[in-house]
């Protein structure tokens, strides 16, 4: 499994809840690997993609916090256990873990995030480019090529 491949069925999940999902949002000099958002309700969700290196993705995802709603960290079913063996780190912050296999389920709850700056993620949320939106096909496949960590080709907000 590669980082792409976890792209698909987080999205699926969460378009089933009512959110669109942008690919590679820059926030900073960081990257968030995936942002969503309710349009409804102006929901915001960021999510930091690692295969294994959980304590990588916690460090990331913590600067989410003041852009996002809700921030989790999403790992293969395979490997979350790693993390969950953690799991007082993430809850001390608020954080969630996503467990993707097929689908994302939630193997932690986020809180919602108490650092919030409005500023910040209403900034966001204006210069979403639409090109970054993570669109699916009927069959759930990745309509276009994103490429999380180590981002060989880096597109970025419009300003």
């Amino acid at each position: 499994m590669r980082e792409i491949d976890m792209i698909s069925p987080l999205v699926q999940t969460y378009l089933e809840k009512g959110f669109k999902s942008y690919a590679e949002i820059r926030l900073s000099s960081r990257w968030i690997d995936i942002f969503m958002i309710n349009e409804k309700t102006q929901e915001t969700i960021a999510i930091e993609l690692k295969l294994t290196q959980w304590k990588k993705a916690f460090k990331q995802a913590k600067i989410y916090q003041m852009a996002a709603d809700y921030v989790y960290v999403g790992m293969p079913e395979e490997y979350i256990h790693r993390a969950l063996g953690n799991k007082e780190l993430f809850q001390e912050i608020g954080i969630g873990l996503l467990s993707i296999n097929g689908k994302a389920s939630t193997a932690l709850k986020a809180e919602k995030s108490q650092i919030v700056i409005e500023e910040i993620k209403r900034e966001l949320i204006e210069n979403l480019n639409p090109d970054l939106e993570v669109i699916l096909d009927e069959q759930g496949n990745l309509t276009k090529t994103f490429h999380p960590c180590g981002r060989k080709q880096r597109t970025e907000v419009r300003r």
